[in-house]
């Protein structure tokens, strides 16, 4: 025997058990018959083993008995309770917990039908009008002898439910908050007198486990009832297989058979019992679907008994004979009948049996699992599988469950949605969907947030040619009266929308590009806001409920109503009409635009308790129209990646998004969770796997698995928009790619999915930034979610907002220095900073001028001109002016000659652009923009006069003789340019096609600014002070004509004019002044027709620069004389001709068959050796001028082709 130095000794336990090693004494020796303890201080040394670190203090309960927990205090109130307990029975109904205050308050845990039933109120009264009482319910099956682990929390009002670590977050009705319990708690059931708010309960009979109340260990305090749960423990048997069945011997030939056994199972359908009676006599059958079945059979009398209820007794009226057979099948038939003598057609059995009883004497399972009594086959002992699939319930949306033995399906009838688990919506989410499909206006239902948790509603839906509005109406549509209210206790005015809650509203208008909701406010001596800073009288709610102080016609941000914006309220120092306080009626009213402020849910109406003060509100529907969510976009251009907060999902997951990429791999979406085992977390992933392949792979706790679209046709990187979209459940999950087949895969038969995700949703690429994808992202929904890629896009880490579209080679070109304004789908012109209107910015907006009109645009005030000079003065030159700038020529949309029939004045230095989305008036720093069609009969006359608040001026004109004339004075030098020598007075509209442009290059040393300029004139000269003389002497009588296309830098007076809605707002009204008779005209000149056939293709084509070339003078004549000759010397050729090839020849007849020539339809003729006289080349032109357009049809093939010099030569 070999020695061996002990230095320590450790100790397990059984798992899950009570078995486990407390104190033990060590003994050695040499000798395996003698053995010495180890001595400590004299005696016996002791030492300690395993420790419970989680005591576990168990209460038994027989049915006859509870437990009383008396406060320390006598009452309990609290603002937050946790209850927690585990518990184990094999009785369905029980009472678990109770406690209850005289407030009406109380809470109470209970089994009904094995399920866990929550009731609790925080109190009510007869003052507040919603009742507190709150029932919630969890699980099934809980009966099963297992332990269930129940846990409550609560703060406030809000409080979960956890069900064996499947929590449920629940809001409590009522308006209190605090739990007021009185004397004490019930545990197990009632002691004493019943309770109030507790009907007759059956007590508790089973196990309780670890009662805790309020950090407060109850089972504790009562000391263990009994070490362990003394219920005796069953021996089920589990049938689960496709032909399972238990065959038991019985006494044959008796004449009365009793069999009696418990059952539990899911199915409609089974079969329960089989015996074949002897003699011949028959069989007996028994198949039924719930409870606990006795059934006894004698002659000529049958009874059978459920649940211990004789509840049906059956009589026959002829004799009935029974001799017992010598076998009982429970459970199913073996395979094949013919040997068992066990003929059924009814399925097999699947659930769960025990306590199986033949001709009154229990049957050994025992002996019958070690095959020493009877058979069986694919059944398993000791056990019961049965599970509830229902609990917690998967069907999403009130969807109803059903289940079997190994499945559950969900009925979706009435709830607006669909699919395996009642998550796909069944109603598009818009009205501009419903448009996009056909529809016609009418009340339709929609679902904003797709498979969220909002339900649909039923909206009208004003289907219109180029946009559908959806309109939601309420129960505020007619005028409220408002008396006896005061900030202290306003009015409430809740303003209940039809058919939908206001969460519901408010995912209708965030998923909207435009919204608008008209609110109008009366009073009588009663205030409205009173004061800009204070706080208002009346104010209304919105999103969120958020307090909104602006009223209709104003904007956020600013505590005013419509009247305070252009300064028309009754009162000038007040910002709103009601502000007045007038014992008279006053108005204001306006639409609210702010789309993330509504839809208003209420108004607060506060000052109308004084004598004789009234208010009367109204609130028109909600109207909203567009869709903000399908075109949020995203462009990745590097390996870049956007994090986003974890995924929230309970049982099911779905994704949607469009992608548009020319690479040919990366990752569009991942996100991960923490580990559910060693080495294994759970993952969802969305990728491009090659150029042919999309893959959506996913590990929700059975390892990896993953599903493929291929495509053979086409690759997926073509740079065009596809849309993908993936779905997850207990179910199945599936994948599908644009209008292929979806790829299914069938999930494992399991009641729970890992859809925990801790670490964040990356976008653009997998964690870490690998596999990083490159391309375009949009519409990204997420369990009805919809990610504001947008909003996270940072030009810095390689994103950028929106994609690439159509504003990068657009079909039509905005004309004229439109702006293209890229709508992914399409595209719009910005025509606000020109002079034109139109798609294109290309129709001509101008006026009449009758004799004596004139048209004055104060561009700035006085004040504003003294600022603006006092900056000029204090900051440093602007850099990037370019002197000698002529420009045009490189402002997108700008096309040389195609402004029409207009001038276009060069400004010098180059000028400072406009603020994007500025709509006043922007003046350059050191240069000006004019630009101006014109046609007339009369001379002399001003067509435009620029003034200022200095000597300078600037001024176009038309002398005595017609001709064109630039008069400006910049410091104290004037400058005279003229700009046609021939006259222009003709009638006809002139186009700067005619005209070349003039340029003109300035000294550093000569002033190059037109200091503070104060109105533009139209027609005439009105400006009071000193005007150049030479310019007096034009002004009179005026001009009489057309005018079209004006600009002044950003200014357009024609378009402001004739364009703004009416009634122009206070300031424009204020800024645009006209004199006589002023009517609109496009001045003659036709709108630039956007042609289908290109310029090459095009026989009438001419270039929109050609030169000039006068009808006039010694040029004509000789012209003319030229042309005569070649036509007179090309007869002469003509007629040579016909006498050399007839001179010596006569016609004569013959029967020669004639020659055949080989005839080949798709031959061409032969090209002519030589083509037209060279024209001279015309002058190049830009290339935003070329219209691409299709190849000509049929009709123009037989038109002369006009071959043209290539524009680089």
């Amino acid at each position: 025997m070999k020695k061996h130095r002990i230095r320590a000794v450790a100790t397990q336990g059984s798992f899950n058990s009570w078995d486990w090693v407390t104190h033990y004494m060590l003994l050695y020796g040499d000798r395996v018959d003698s053995w010495t303890p180890f001595y400590q201080r004299g005696h016996n040394a002791t030492f300690f083993g395993n420790v419970n670190e989680s005591a576990s203090d168990v209460l038994y309960f027989d049915g006859d008995d509870a437990i009383s927990y008396r406060f320390p205090r006598g009452v309990s109130r609290s603002l937050w309770d946790v209850f927690a307990f585990s518990f184990k029975t094999e009785e369905k109904d029980g009472l678990l917990l109770h406690a209850e205050g005289a407030q009406g308050d109380y809470v109470t845990l209970e089994l009904q039908g094995a399920h866990l039933l929550l009731h609790m109120s925080l109190g009510s009264s007869p003052i507040q009008p919603r009742p507190g009482h709150t029932t919630v319910s969890a699980g099934g099956v809980l009966n099963d002898q297992h332990w269930h682990y129940v846990r409550v929390d609560r703060f406030g009002r809000e409080a979960n439910l956890t069900l064996d670590g499947y929590e449920q977050r629940f809001v409590l009705n009522g308006d209190f908050e605090r739990l007021n319990l009185d004397t004490e708690m019930f545990i197990g059931g009632l002691v004493g007198a019943a309770q109030k708010n507790l009907a007759y309960r059956h007590n508790f009979r089973g196990c309780m486990e670890n009662v805790i109340f309020n950090r407060v260990n109850i089972a504790d305090l009562a000391g263990k009832v009994a070490f362990r749960c003394l219920d005796p423990v069953p021996h089920p048997v589990n049938f689960g297989g496709p032909h399972n069945f238990v065959q038991v011997p019985g006494f044959p030939r008796r004449g009365r058979l009793a069999v009696s056994f418990r059952f539990r199972t899911w199915d409609l359908t089974g079969l329960l019992l089989f015996s074949r009676l002897g003699d011949g006599l028959g069989h007996v059958e028994l198949m039924l679907s719930e409870g606990q079945v006795n059934f006894v059979a004698q002659e000529n009398h049958a009874v059978i008994s459920i649940d211990d209820v004789e509840g049906a007794e059956v009589r026959v009226s002829y004799p009935l004979l029974i001799r017992t057979g010598t076998s009982y099948f429970f459970g199913g038939c073996p395979k094949p009948a013919s040997r068992s003598g066990c003929h059924s057609n009814q399925t097999a059995f699947h659930g769960c049996m025990e306590l199986l009883k033949v001709d009154g004497q229990l049957v050994n399972l025992t002996l019958v699992e070690g095959r020493r009594l009877g058979y069986y086959a694919e059944v398993l002992f000791d056990t019961c599988g049965i599970t509830d699939r229902c609990s917690p319930n998967m069907c999403e949306h009130d969807g109803r469950c059903y289940q079997s033995w190994d499945d559950f399906i969900c009925y979706c009838e009435l709830t607006g949605y669909k699919g395996e688990t009642c998550h796909q919506p069944l109603y598009k989410e818009s009205c501009e969907a419903y448009r996009l499909s056909g529809k016609t206006s009418g009340n339709f239902t929609i679902d904003p947030d797709g498979s969220g948790p909002l339900k649909p509603f039923v909206v009208y839906c004003d289907i219109r040619e180029n946009r559908a509005w959806t309109v939601v109406r309420h129960d505020r549509l007619w005028t409220t009266r408002v008396t006896g209210s005061s900030m202290e206790r306003p009015f409430l005015g809740a303003v209940q929308y039809w058919n939908a809650s206001w969460e519901e509203v408010s995912a209708l208008a965030n998923a909207s590009q435009h919204c608008e909701q008209w609110i109008e406010f009366s009073c009588y001596n009663s205030r409205l806001l009173n004061t800009a800073g204070g706080y208002p009288y009346s104010f209304w709610i919105g999103r969120n409920e958020e307090q909104h102080f602006y009223w209709g016609g104003s904007q956020p941000g600013i505590q005013r109503c419509a009247c305070g914006l252009d300064r028309s309220c009754v009162d000038p120092a007040l910002h709103c009409n009601c502000d007045a306080d007038q014992p008279q009626w006053r108005t204001d009213k306006g639409l609210l635009t702010f789309v993330d402020h509504l839809p208003v849910t209420q108004v607060v109406v506060g000052d109308t308790n004084r004598s004789s003060s009234e208010a009367q509100f109204f609130l028109r529907p909600l109207r909203c129209y567009g869709d903000r969510n399908s075109w949020n976009t995203i462009a990745f251009h590097t390996g870049a990646a956007l994090r986003f907060p974890p995924i929230q999902a309970n049982h099911s997951l779905d994704v949607s998004f469009y992608f548009r990429t020319s690479a040919p791999s990366g990752v569009f979406l991942e996100n991960t969770g923490g580990p559910y085992c060693q080495w294994r977390r759970p993952y969802v992933r969305v990728e491009l796997n090659t150029s042919r392949d999309v893959v959506f792979a996913f590990d929700v706790g059975n390892g990896d698995e993953n599903l493929t679209v291929h495509s053979d046709d086409f690759e997926f990187n073509d740079d065009e928009w596809h849309l993908v979209r993936a779905e997850i459940n207990v179910k199945q999950a599936r994948l599908r790619v644009d209008h292929r087949p979806w790829v299914l895969r069938p999930m494992p038969l399991q009641t729970y999915l890992w859809l925990e995700y801790d670490q964040p949703l990356y976008v653009g690429s997998a964690e870490l930034k690998r596999r990083p994808f490159v391309g375009c992202l949009r519409a990204m929904r997420l369990n009805g979610v919809t990610l504001n890629l947008e909003g996270r896009a940072n030009a810095s880490e390689g994103t950028s907002p929106n994609c690439t579209g159509h504003c990068a080679h657009p079909r039509f070109p905005c004309f004229h220095g439109g702006r293209c304004v890229e709508r992914y789908s399409y595209y719009t012109c910005d025509c606000d900073l020109t002079a034109f209107d139109g798609p294109y910015c290309n129709h001509d907006i101008g006026g009449f001028f009758e004799p004596g009109t004139w048209m004055r645009y104060n561009l700035q005030s006085a004040l504003r001109s003294a600022a603006r000079e006092f900056s000029h003065m204090l900051s440093r030159p602007v850099p990037g002016y370019e002197p000698g700038y002529i420009p045009g020529y490189d402002t997108p949309g700008y096309v040389p000659g195609y402004h029409g029939p207009g001038y276009r004045l060069p400004d010098y230095p180059r000028p400072g652009r406009p603020v994007p989305g500025y709509r006043g008036p922007v003046y350059n720093v050191t240069g000006e923009e004019v630009s101006f069609s014109f046609s007339t009969h009369s001379a002399p006359a001003v067509l435009l006069y620029v003034s200022s608040f200095v000597r300078d001026y600037m001024a176009v004109l038309i002398k005595e003789d017609g001709t064109l004339q630039l008069r400006y004075q910049l410091g104290t030098s004037p400058y005279v340019y003229q700009l046609t020598t021939r006259p222009v007075t003709d009638g006809q509209p002139h186009s700067v096609d005619y005209f070349p442009l003039t340029e003109q290059k300035f000294s550093l040393l000569v002033d190059s600014q037109l200091d503070s300029p104060k109105a533009l004139y139209l027609g005439r000269v009105m400006e009071t002070g000193v005007i150049d003389p030479e310019i007096q002497r034009y002004n009179t009588p005026g001009f009489s004509g057309c005018l079209s296309g004006v600009r002044f830098n950003n200014v357009a007076p024609l378009k402001s004019h004739f364009r703004t809605p009416r009634p122009m707002t206070s300031e424009l009204a204020e800024a645009l002044r006209v004199q006589g008779e002023l009517s609109e005209s496009n001045c003659g000149a036709m709108p630039r027709l956007v042609s289908e056939v290109p310029p090459e293709l095009d026989p009438w084509y001419l270039p929109p620069d050609f030169p000039y070339y006068h009808d006039d003078g010694w040029v004509a004549i000789l012209l003319g004389f030229l042309v005569a000759f070649l036509l007179l010397g090309l007869v002469g050729m003509l007629v040579l001709f016909y006498l050399q090839n007839h001179r010596y020849k006569g016609s004569y007849h013959t029967n020669e068959p004639k020659a055949t020539h080989d005839y080949h339809p798709g031959s061409k003729p032969p090209l002519p050796t030589s083509g037209p006289a060279q024209a001279p080349a015309p002058a190049p032109t830009p290339a935003s001028t070329q219209v691409p357009a299709p190849a000509p049809g049929p009709r123009d093939q037989n038109l002369p082709q006009i071959l043209e010099e290539s524009r680089s030569e």
